[in-house]
């Protein structure tokens, strides 16, 4: 679970769903760190939270491009935001959006 920071969302984001992997014998790692480039061939999933900033769009993209199956979870619908809402102007960027939805397999859980 890579997650933006170490503060609350990170715990109900990362910290909880990891621990149940592990339950399921999973070996799972959390934090706002990725595993080293000696660690990624034995990485099959990352579990991006509240990725959307440039540095690690490019460090998302290049995950993707290496072939490890990419999950984002976004607690909002970011991709259809109003464009009245401030946060429009971020994720409408053209960089940041085929940065992070190129090398996923997106897939919207419609309400």
């Amino acid at each position: 679970m890579w997650t933006a920071d170490e503060a609350g969302s990170a715990m109900y984001r990362g910290h909880l769903p990891a621990l149940g992997l592990s339950w399921l014998g999973h070996v799972v790692s959390v934090g706002p760190v990725l595993p080293g480039a000696e660690e990624l061939p034995e990485v099959r999933a990352v579990v991006g939270c509240r990725v959307s900033k440039p540095g690690p769009v490019r460090a998302w993209r290049e995950l993707g491009e290496l072939g490890i199956r990419l999950v984002l979870d976004l607690d909002d619908d970011y991709l259809r935001l109003d464009p009245s809402n401030p946060a429009h102007k971020v994720w409408s960027d053209p960089e940041l959006r085929d940065g992070l939805l190129r090398v996923a397999d997106v897939r919207l859980l419609e309400e």
